[in-house]
Protein backbone atom coordinates (compact mmCIF):
# COMPACT_ATOMS: atom_id res chain seq x y z
CA UNK A 1 0.00 0.00 0.00
CA UNK A 2 2.81 2.57 0.87
CA UNK A 3 4.44 2.12 -2.43
CA UNK A 4 1.12 2.65 -4.30
CA UNK A 5 1.36 6.09 -2.38
CA UNK A 6 4.89 6.64 -3.60
CA UNK A 7 4.36 5.96 -6.96
CA UNK A 8 0.92 7.92 -6.78
CA UNK A 9 3.32 11.01 -5.72
CA UNK A 10 5.45 10.44 -7.88
CA UNK A 11 3.22 10.81 -10.60
CA UNK A 12 1.85 13.70 -9.16
CA UNK A 13 5.08 15.61 -8.88
CA UNK A 14 5.66 14.99 -12.43
CA UNK A 15 2.13 16.41 -13.37
CA UNK A 16 3.08 19.40 -11.29
CA UNK A 17 6.43 19.92 -12.87
CA UNK A 18 4.67 19.91 -16.60
CA UNK A 19 1.33 22.34 -15.43
CA UNK A 20 4.37 24.46 -14.19
CA UNK A 21 6.40 24.87 -17.50
CA UNK A 22 3.08 25.11 -19.47
CA UNK A 23 2.36 28.37 -16.92
CA UNK A 24 5.55 29.49 -17.39
CA UNK A 25 5.22 29.25 -21.39
CA UNK A 26 1.67 30.89 -21.44
CA UNK A 27 3.33 33.84 -19.31
CA UNK A 28 5.91 34.11 -22.07
CA UNK A 29 3.85 34.34 -25.05
CA UNK A 30 0.29 35.93 -22.97
CA UNK A 31 -2.98 35.99 -23.97
CA UNK A 32 -3.95 36.44 -27.52
CA UNK A 33 -4.55 40.29 -28.28
CA UNK A 34 -3.72 40.47 -32.11
CA UNK A 35 -6.25 41.92 -34.80
CA UNK A 36 -7.40 39.73 -37.54
CA UNK A 37 -5.35 39.66 -40.46
CA UNK A 38 -1.90 39.33 -38.15
CA UNK A 39 0.73 37.28 -39.05
CA UNK A 40 3.28 35.67 -37.31
CA UNK A 41 6.29 33.19 -37.62
CA UNK A 42 8.95 31.77 -36.06
CA UNK A 43 11.44 28.90 -36.72
CA UNK A 44 11.96 25.23 -35.25
CA UNK A 45 14.21 22.34 -34.85
CA UNK A 46 13.22 18.84 -34.59
CA UNK A 47 15.17 16.42 -32.63
CA UNK A 48 15.36 14.23 -36.05
CA UNK A 49 17.25 17.18 -37.30
CA UNK A 50 19.48 20.40 -37.06
CA UNK A 51 18.03 22.03 -39.98
CA UNK A 52 15.31 25.15 -38.98
CA UNK A 53 12.29 24.65 -40.20
CA UNK A 54 10.18 28.03 -40.53
CA UNK A 55 6.26 28.52 -40.16
CA UNK A 56 3.75 31.44 -39.72
CA UNK A 57 0.22 31.73 -38.73
CA UNK A 58 -2.33 34.08 -40.05
CA UNK A 59 -5.62 34.98 -37.73
CA UNK A 60 -8.80 35.24 -39.24
CA UNK A 61 -12.25 35.13 -37.12
CA UNK A 62 -10.53 34.53 -33.85
CA UNK A 63 -8.83 31.12 -34.90
CA UNK A 64 -5.16 30.97 -36.45
CA UNK A 65 -4.77 28.56 -39.44
CA UNK A 66 -0.91 27.06 -39.78
CA UNK A 67 1.63 27.00 -42.47
CA UNK A 68 3.44 23.50 -42.54
CA UNK A 69 2.38 19.53 -43.11
CA UNK A 70 0.08 19.76 -39.94
CA UNK A 71 -1.29 23.28 -40.44
CA UNK A 72 -3.70 25.10 -42.70
CA UNK A 73 -6.36 22.72 -42.73
CA UNK A 74 -7.88 23.37 -39.32
CA UNK A 75 -8.59 26.65 -37.67
CA UNK A 76 -7.17 26.44 -34.50
CA UNK A 77 -7.70 28.26 -31.15
CA UNK A 78 -4.58 30.69 -29.57
CA UNK A 79 -4.05 28.24 -26.92
CA UNK A 80 -3.43 25.23 -28.62
CA UNK A 81 -1.27 27.66 -31.06
CA UNK A 82 0.85 27.94 -28.03
CA UNK A 83 0.79 24.83 -26.87
CA UNK A 84 0.63 22.58 -30.35
CA UNK A 85 3.37 24.37 -31.52
CA UNK A 86 5.51 26.81 -29.17
CA UNK A 87 5.88 24.73 -26.28
CA UNK A 88 6.36 21.00 -27.59
CA UNK A 89 9.00 21.71 -29.73
CA UNK A 90 12.31 23.33 -29.87
CA UNK A 91 11.40 27.04 -30.93
CA UNK A 92 14.76 28.35 -31.92
CA UNK A 93 13.22 32.12 -33.09
CA UNK A 94 11.44 34.27 -30.65
CA UNK A 95 7.50 34.56 -32.15
CA UNK A 96 7.30 37.67 -33.86
CA UNK A 97 4.67 39.52 -35.79
CA UNK A 98 5.67 39.92 -39.22
CA UNK A 99 2.93 42.56 -40.78
CA UNK A 100 -0.80 42.90 -39.90
CA UNK A 101 -3.32 43.57 -42.29
CA UNK A 102 -6.90 45.29 -41.89
CA UNK A 103 -9.25 42.50 -42.69
CA UNK A 104 -12.41 43.83 -44.96
CA UNK A 105 -15.62 42.57 -45.52
CA UNK A 106 -17.07 42.75 -49.07
CA UNK A 107 -17.83 45.76 -50.18
CA UNK A 108 -15.70 47.75 -48.26
CA UNK A 109 -12.68 49.97 -48.77
CA UNK A 110 -9.67 47.76 -49.98
CA UNK A 111 -7.44 46.26 -47.95
CA UNK A 112 -4.59 48.61 -46.07
CA UNK A 113 -1.31 47.92 -44.33
CA UNK A 114 -1.35 49.17 -40.72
Amino acid sequence: MESENVNRDEVIQSRIRELEAELAQRRRYGADTYDDGTVLSWGKTFSSSDAVFHYAAVKVGDRWYVTGAAGGKNAITWDRLVTDYWTTANVVDEVRVDDTWKVVGQGEEEATEK
